[in-house]
């Protein structure tokens, strides 16, 4: 599972950032499409037949309605629609990509960590709310992998962005090549029947 779940990191990067790449917008769209019509046709054939043991009962033993439970929803969509964005965003423009996503990831589950300790522990589920040695030791190992990470990676390593679109005024296609380093010009190569053009920009 873990291996599988890895592979769509690469595999996205490669959707991402290939041939015929997607846009960051496009591939969230598609993705949580996707992800939507699989999760819709459960709640349709297993979620609704047990409607009343799986989602009304609970709901009364926990004494909510309906106004916060899509309150609840709802933040929990938009939420996860920031996440998947940001997700695409790091592997297509941040260098490393697959990787930065990665051990993004992993600092973000010891986060949890701490978070759920201060949020839950003593106060609602059991001793799994609260912060272990185990946890600990996962804390300092993640976050000692993003300080290392962070220390080898190069500044300036990141990988070419190309785009390709047709040219406004000739209708011919353009490779546009964009290299972006910290602190440096912005380096903007087009190429087209007629030679290459070159053109640097210093950031804002």
């Amino acid at each position: 599972g873990s291996i599988w779940h890895a592979g769509t990191y690469v595999w996205s990067e490669a959707v991402l950032t290939g041939k015929s790449a997607l846009t960051v917008s496009q591939t969230t769209a598609l993705q949580s499409s996707t992800a939507l019509s699989v999760l819709l046709i459960w709640q349709l054939f297993y979620t609704l037949p047990r409607w009343n043991e799986l989602v009304m009962e609970p709901a009364q033993k926990a004494q909510t309605n309906w106004f916060i439970a899509l309150a609840i929803l709802g933040g929990f969509a938009v939420a996860n629609l920031v996440h998947t964005y940001s997700f695409f965003y790091t592997l297509k423009f941040y260098r490393g990509g697959s990787v930065m996503a990665g051990v993004m990831k992993g600092l973000q589950a010891v986060l949890v960590f701490v978070a759920t300790h201060f949020l839950y522990c003593g106060k609602t589920g059991g001793s799994e709310m609260c912060f272990t040695n185990g946890k600990f030791s996962s804390l300092v190992t993640v976050v000692g992998g993003v300080f290392w990470f962070s220390f080898v990676t190069p500044a300036g390593s990141t990988a070419p962005l190309r785009t390709k679109r047709n040219d406004e005024h000739t209708n011919q296609p353009v490779l546009d090549l964009l290299v972006i380093a910290e602190e440096q010009p912005i380096v903007s190569a087009t190429r087209n029947e007629e030679g290459l053009a070159i053109t640097a920009d210093k950031q804002e």
